[in-house]
């Protein structure tokens, strides 16, 4: 792996992932960090479209094609990669946050929009830290039932604490 620290944001679609990504990244970036995102998604995304040069480029068997300009790189490969083939073409990175991928291996922050989306704390693995939607928080007393009854190990942010999240992933790097 090229980056020294890999950690993914998971949870149910409109949790909170992307938002948490997008406030904690000027936060590495302020301690002068390289950081990479990886975002699976779950539907056929397409990002070139029919009648492109890159579209046309793919469509006629290319194994690879890369579109560059004086702002951005893109980099399409007409198959699926695991995440450990992904990190491994990143390049040196200081942190790589990585969008999805539920079932990986890697330190994760679990985002839960409500409690039921709970079942996903006992279906995953390496947890380091739970990532609350505030109204979870109106709810103290449901919360420390769902606590008590999973025995939860880990710290338990709200979503809004994302300079409190940035530290804890810092610190436990």
């Amino acid at each position: 792996m090229n980056a020294k620290q890999i950690w993914q944001i998971t949870g149910y679609k409109n949790s909170g992932k992307t938002t948490l990504i997008t406030a904690l990244l000027p936060m590495f970036k302020g301690e002068g960090k390289l950081v990479g995102v990886i975002k699976h998604d779950a539907h056929d995304f397409v990002m070139d479209h029919p009648g492109s040069d890159t579209f046309r480029f793919t469509e006629s068997g290319a194994d690879l094609t890369i579109i560059t300009s004086a702002h951005r790189t893109a980099v399409l490969k007409p198959k699926p990669m695991s995440l450990d083939d992904i990190l491994a073409e990143t390049g040196p990175l200081d942190w790589t946050l990585v969008e999805g991928f539920k079932q990986e291996k890697y330190p994760k922050l679990l985002m839960l929009r409500d409690f039921d989306d709970t079942v996903l704390y006992d279906e995953l693995i390496t947890i380091r830290a739970v990532i609350l939607h505030p109204d979870m928080l109106k709810k103290p007393e449901r919360l420390h039932a769902w606590k008590v009854e999973v025995g939860i190990t880990v710290p338990v942010f709200s979503r809004d604490e994302t300079s409190e999240i940035f530290h804890y992933m810092v610190d436990n790097a």
